[in-house]
């Protein structure tokens, strides 16, 4: 039996802004307090990985840049920083959520659909996003943790474009994705809601 669908984009979409480069900052503000060593070699590595990636960003490899910055901030940081951080993190990010699109997500979630998180952003803290909110189901890109620390590695290829779509048809049937409702901001989305029934763009 086919289920009634929602997804929604996260950064641009639900929230206003980049929710990436907000917990990368709001790390380096706890590792002041509690990691100091790591705050003070964060600045310095952060301008070697720069130097090291710039021939990668001109070949847009969003991937590598992405794993390279997780790498440099979360690397070796236990569950219980991280969980810490992501309870700061939810709270922060208040502010800036888009009113009308968390309205209709609440709406769609009271008439019976089964609503998607569906985002390039690393699970590390949308899997807190997910549970905070209210979201049956979390698609994202995925970080590895090993022995209850993070490394920073990406599992996989970034969620992002025609990835978030193959993703997608993972758990979903056709019909199902032909008939949904999904939100998005970002010209990566183009595939995605082309495949949809109702594509709202923010």
């Amino acid at each position: 039996m086919s289920h009634k669908i929602a997804i929604f984009d996260f950064d641009g979409t639900l929230i206003r802004g980049d929710s990436f480069i907000l917990y990368m900052l709001l790390i380096y503000v706890y590792c002041i307090f509690f990691k100091p060593f790591k705050a003070v070699c964060i600045p310095f590595k952060f301008i070697l990985i720069l130097r090291q990636l710039m021939d990668q960003i001109r070949d847009s490899d969003v991937r590598r840049i992405k794993e390279s910055l997780l790498v440099l901030f979360t690397s070796g940081m236990g569950l219980r920083h991280i969980n810490r951080i992501n309870n700061y993190f939810c709270k922060m990010l208040k502010p800036f959520i888009r009113k009308k699109i968390f309205n209709d997500f609440i709406r769609l979630k009271r008439e019976g659909y089964v609503t998607i998180l569906l985002s390039a952003s690393p699970d590390i803290y949308l899997q807190w996003i997910k549970e905070s909110f209210g979201f049956d189901i979390l698609i994202s890109t995925k970080v590895e943790i090993i022995n209850n620390r993070a490394t920073g590695k990406i599992i996989g290829e970034n969620c992002k474009g025609v990835e978030k779509l193959r993703r997608l048809k993972e758990i979903l049937s056709e019909d199902e994705i032909s008939n949904a409702v999904s939100y998005a901001d970002n010209e990566s989305d183009r595939l995605l809601m082309q495949a949809v029934n109702k594509p709202i763009w923010v």
